[in-house]
Parts: structure tokens; C-alpha cells; sequence
């Protein structure tokens, strides 16, 4: 009797801890994110920014499920419809990068024991996230031009002004067009996202406790 006891009390407790860790942070619709969502979202970005593995911060948890209810949000559009496949190169070029910054095997299985996540669950991520900034890319970039006027404009009033302030000599401008240019455009795709996701936002029935 007092097994049957002792069972029934760990299993009420071990019921109840995951009442607590699952509770919702976040709903898209009918779409949930649980806490226990949000906290692996935590091990993940602990990983691949060296960052602290446990949440803390009530802010933190609103910020990060925000995140996932965009993610949300561009995962229906990506379902809505037929876009092309990053590359697998995408992929390995992201894995490669991350364990680069590594200096030895060793601390790579370190961190990942640090920040509990194991080498699938990265594999995985980041295969989700190269697939997510391909349709990104897929639904921003058509259609973005660079005016001649605007590089001129970049030049004269940020690189020029920014070289002087380092006591570096001003580069001439053809030689820094092609990088001025592609910011240009970095920073256009980059407005296009945020007024798409704003527009995603507000057609979505979002909750964020």
C-alpha cells in the first residue's frame, strides 16, 4: 500500500510540475506556445549565442514568445502554398558555422550538455531556420531596386562621416558601391519583413500572457 502511495504521489507531482511547465505563454488562433515551448526556444538560443540556458525574466518569456508566434505566423503562409527548398548546402554551410566556433569537439559536446540540447535538435533548427529565411527571401526581395541617388546619399552622409570619426581614409566610392548597395537592400528586405509580419499580425487572433 505504501508503494501504490508513493506511485500515486510522484505521479500527481510529476503531473502537476508539467500543469506548471506547459502552461500557455502565447496563442496564434487555436495554435498554442507553452511555456516548455518558449524554454526550448531558451537551450536553443543558449547554444547558438552562448547565452544563459534558463529563463528568468518574465520579460524574456514574452519576448521570445513573440518570436515563436511569428514563426508561427510565416509557417501557415509557408504551408499555404509552394515555394522552392533551400539547398542542402544552405543547411551545411549554417552547421558548419556553428561548429567553427568551437575549438575542439569536446567543447562542442560541452556546450551542448551546458545548455541541454542535443546535436539532432540543432540539426533540426537550423534546418527549420534556412528553410524559414529562403521563404523570407522568397517573399521580400523580388522587386527591390537600388537608386543610384540613394548609394550617394549612403556615402556622403554615413561612411564618409564614420571613416573621418576613425581617422581612416575615405574609400572611393566605386570601390565601396556593390557593398553599399547590397546594405541598401538589406535594409529595404528588411522593412518589407517588418511590414509583412505587422499585416500577418493583424489578420491573426494573437494572445501573448
Amino acid at each position: 500500500m505504501r508503494r501504490i502511495l508513493f506511485i500515486a504521489c510522484s505521479w500527481f507531482a510529476v503531473t502537476l510540475y508539467a500543469e506548471v511547465v506547459d502552461r500557455i505563454v502565447a496563442s496564434v488562433g487555436k495554435q498554442v506556445v507553452t511555456l516548455s515551448d518558449v524554454q526550448r526556444e531558451q537551450r536553443m538560443v543558449c547554444f547558438l549565442d552562448n547565452s544563459q540556458p534558463v529563463l528568468t525574466s518574465p520579460d524574456r518569456i514574452r519576448e521570445l514568445a513573440a518570436k515563436l508566434v511569428d514563426r508561427i505566423l510565416i509557417r501557415h503562409e509557408m504551408e499555404s502554398g509552394v515555394f522552392p527548398r533551400g539547398p542542402q548546402e544552405l543547411l551545411d554551410a549554417s552547421l558548419l558555422a556553428v561548429r567553427k566556433r568551437f575549438t575542439s569537439p569536446a567543447e562542442y559536446s560541452a556546450a551542448l550538455v551546458r545548455c541541454g540540447v542535443t546535436d539532432r535538435e540543432i540539426t533540426d533548427y537550423l534546418g527549420l531556420q534556412s528553410q524559414i529565411l529562403v521563404f523570407i527571401d522568397f517573399r521580400v526581395e523580388p522587386g527591390i531596386e537600388i537608386d543610384p541617388a540613394a548609394i550617394q546619399r549612403f556615402y556622403d552622409g554615413q561612411l564618409v562621416p564614420a571613416s573621418r570619426a576613425r581617422n581612416e581614409a575615405v574609400p572611393p566610392l566605386d570601390s565601396v558601391r556593390d557593398k553599399i548597395a547590397a546594405l541598401i537592400a538589406d535594409q529595404q528586405a528588411n522593412q518589407r519583413l517588418d511590414a509583412w509580419l505587422k499585416e500577418l499580425r493583424s489578420q491573426a487572433e494573437i494572445r501573448i500572457r
